[in-house]
């Protein structure tokens, strides 16, 4: 089982994905989508709504795909910044969410490391 993001880690993810606390209305914000007292939950809906397309503006393409046994999942980065396509990071995981999030997240960290 793949372990859970602590919530250092969900805060600065969702805040990497375009999340702002507003101090004056004590909320998150994001863009025309609103205000919401606390940050979006880590499931796959809001990972494709929010993080996703993130990662593809930054010149990244990603497979999300399970194994035949329905027991290992893999999220696979590809950086398509080059002119090459080349697997930046392959996260396994028995949950598709985590797998997917840890993927990004590992993009992320190297991101904010250039």
């Amino acid at each position: 089982m793949t372990k859970q993001p602590t919530q250092e880690q969900l805060k600065k993810f969702w805040e990497w994905c375009g999340w702002k606390w507003w101090e004056q209305g004590q909320s998150w914000c994001i863009g025309k989508d609103g205000i919401s007292r606390e940050l979006p939950e880590l499931d796959l809906n809001n990972l494709f709504k929010y993080a996703v397309p993130k990662l593809q503006k930054a010149g990244f393409g990603f497979v999300l795909c399970d194994t035949a046994s329905k027991k290992i999942f893999h999220a696979e980065i590809y950086d398509e910044r080059k002119d090459t396509e080349r697997l930046f990071v392959d996260e396994k995981s028995d949950n598709p969410t985590l797998a997917l999030f840890w993927a990004i997240y590992i993009v992320l960290q190297v991101m904010e490391g250039q």
